[in-house]
């Protein structure tokens, strides 16, 4: 489990590498980590400055690490570098 309790996150990217790695995170709901960590599926996240919230995002996220590890390890080629460049490509090619 990856704990991730600062506001300031503005891609997310430490998310998605802990995603990759099978790591579940417990991150703060603001910044690109608002829509990086899915709740209940690759981690939990808490309101920003509520300590008591994120300590329980941080026991959720470990009671379920097993299963939220899995859906971590599944998401692998939708955050590869390979789709990311793909998708960039796309992209530019619809300009």
């Amino acid at each position: 489990m990856f704990a991730f309790p600062s506001p300031v996150e503005t891609q997310g990217l430490v998310a998605l590498e802990a995603f990759a790695c099978g790591t579940p995170v417990a991150a703060v709901d603001a910044g690109a980590l608002s829509e990086t960590v899915e709740d209940g599926v690759t981690g939990w996240k808490a309101p920003p400055g509520d300590v008591v919230a994120f300590r329980e995002c941080i026991r959720r996220t470990l009671d379920g690490r097993d299963r939220l590890r899995e859906a971590c390890l599944d998401r692998r080629d939708r955050i590869s570098v390979e789709h990311a460049v793909d998708r960039l490509t796309e992209v530019y090619e619809g300009l």
